[in-house]
């Protein structure tokens, strides 16, 4: 078994879902957006947005983490980033990886969904980036199980055996 069950065509099916959503989700991220969000970081920090900025950097970086020099660098090129969103390659990324990024988008999204969260009124206007991760992070993982069912391989096993030839 590859991960999330062996029905393979319905991993399939539930990728390009995924798919079709993100596509969807990147439509929200326009350029004035970007460019207002670009701003707000070249005067304020809130630590709320900074984290989930932070996820979608990393997601686009396929590592589990991203610092304020690789935001400054995604967030200074609309048409850059939307087509490195167009083509974010998920075979960067591995399933701890990608738990990892849920986990901190898990805990920061209350700041851009819920209006009783005291960083909401900054965060609320930035939720498509927040989104989008969430929205990658579900088709990235399914991606993964698609592609290994594909090789008839176990998924956790793979990125365990490359884990531990990147350390020798």
């Amino acid at each position: 078994m590859s991960g999330k069950g062996s029905d393979k065509a319905g991993n399939e099916q539930a990728a390009k879902a995924a798919k079709t959503k993100l596509d969807n989700v990147l439509l929200e991220i326009d350029k004035d957006l970007l460019k207002k969000l670009f701003n707000y970081f070249e005067v304020d920090q809130n630590a709320s947005l900074v984290a989930g900025i932070e996820c979608f950097v990393a997601l686009l970086r396929g590592t589990r983490t991203a610092t304020n020099v690789d935001i400054e660098l995604y967030l200074t090129d609309y048409d850059k980033l939307i087509f490195k969103l167009k083509r974010c390659d998920v075979s960067k990324l591995t399933m701890t990886v990608i738990e990892h990024l849920k986990g901190k988008l898990t805990s920061v999204s209350p700041a851009f969904e819920q209006s009783s969260h005291p960083d909401y009124a900054v965060c609320a206007q930035y939720q498509p980036f927040l989104k989008w991760s969430q929205v990658f992070c579900e088709y990235a993982e399914l991606q993964l199980i698609v592609n290994a069912d594909k090789q008839g391989s176990d998924l956790l096993q793979v990125e365990h055996d490359n884990a531990v030839s990147r350390q020798a």
